[in-house]
């Protein structure tokens, strides 16, 4: 079993932490897909045939992928969020345990957005960039704060006041 690193601030910094780690992968999928944006605007999809006549076969793919690892991502959190409730720790080692959870579910819907923003840009299909924006709305819903996390782990009273 691989060692985790460990946090070594305080609550309230690893809560500020995950909170930016949140910020920047979301930003990097929402900066990519402005970029795919004006991209398109300004030369149009890639003007490949077959790419074209298998568009159907990629919007296909793209909701598969992402339905599939949504599916993923929500069942594995919840998993994880149960055993941390369940471990009855310290605040230090939920946060620890918290954070892995965390970063999967965000990769799992990341990897779908960027991808149908890829398939957009040789499609030009603006309906495939409604699934990066479900992606990114959901990798934004998880985005961690103190009365979440308070909510999410049960915390008792004086883990809220260690976090708060």
């Amino acid at each position: 079993m691989e060692k985790q690193a460990v946090f070594t601030g305080s609550p309230k910094e690893n809560l500020r932490a995950l909170r930016v780690l949140t910020i920047a992968l979301s930003a990097g999928v929402f900066i990519f897909s402005l970029l795919a944006l004006m991209v398109n605007s300004w030369k149009g999809p890639v003007p490949e045939h077959k790419i074209v006549q298998a568009t159907p076969v990629l919007i296909g793919i793209v909701l598969a992928v992402a339905a599939l690892c949504l599916i993923r991502a929500r069942l594995i959190y919840s998993k994880k969020i149960k055993e941390i409730k369940a471990g009855g720790s310290t605040l230090r080692v939920k946060l620890d345990q918290y954070r892995p959870a965390l970063v999967l579910y965000l990769a799992l819907c990341e990897g779908p957005a960027l991808f149908s923003v890829i398939v957009f840009f040789l499609t030009g299909k603006y309906e495939i960039l409604g699934v990066a924006g479900i992606m990114l709305a959901l990798m934004l819903a998880k985005m961690p704060g103190a009365k979440k996390l308070i909510r999410e782990l049960d915390l008792d009273w004086k883990e809220q006041e260690e976090l708060a």
